[in-house]
């Protein structure tokens, strides 16, 4: 899940098929604010022949433009490399799922989220819970699965030797490590 999907990637074709249920819905919440129309009639794309993240990296600290870049760096990803959205019922709803996939990395900025396999299982939570596309909702209950098998690992392994429960629950030591 933290790698980005690849053009023609079965996750890329899932998102498509499995969005036609919602997407005129999500049309139809873009569509209801000013912005919204506006974005839907210049239908701008969000890649590096586009977006001068030189320029961004400029902007004040605490600006999102430069929180974006900043993000970007620390993950070492772009905003390149996103599938191009296909077999949608027209070019509007083709281009709302483009800009879905391209403004994915604003959701890990505005979440703090990196691209770990946490950081991804939120970021579909939020899409899911704004976006209502059911890949997204998917996609989290996959990271969740994922996730409780590695905390239960991690917790089997910092734990293997016992833990005294009992002794535990009648200690009151709130300034002692947890780890």
């Amino acid at each position: 899940m933290a790698c980005a999907p690849r053009c023609g990637s079965a996750r890329c074709s899932a998102q498509a098929v499995s969005s036609y249920p919602r997407i005129d819905r999500l049309v139809a919440q873009i569509r209801s604010t000013h912005e919204g129309r506006c974005l839907l009639t210049a239908r701008p794309s969000l890649n590096s022949q586009t977006v001068d993240t030189a320029a961004l990296a400029e902007l004040p600290p605490g600006t999102f433009g430069r929180a974006w870049v900043e993000w970007l760096r620390a993950n070492r990803v772009g905003p390149d490399g996103r599938c191009e959205a296909r077999y949608m019922p027209t070019f509007e709803t083709r281009y709302v799922i483009q800009r879905y996939r391209e403004t994915h990395d604003f959701y890990h900025v505005l979440l703090g989220m990196p691209t770990s396999t946490l950081g991804e299982t939120v970021v579909k939570f939020f899409e899911a819970a704004h976006m209502h596309l059911p890949v997204a909702a998917l996609s989290a209950l996959g990271g969740s699965l994922r996730i409780a098998n590695d905390d239960a690992r991690a917790w089997l392994a910092r734990n293997a030797d016992g833990l005294d429960m009992a002794s535990l629950m009648a200690l009151a030591a709130w300034a002692v490590p947890a780890h």
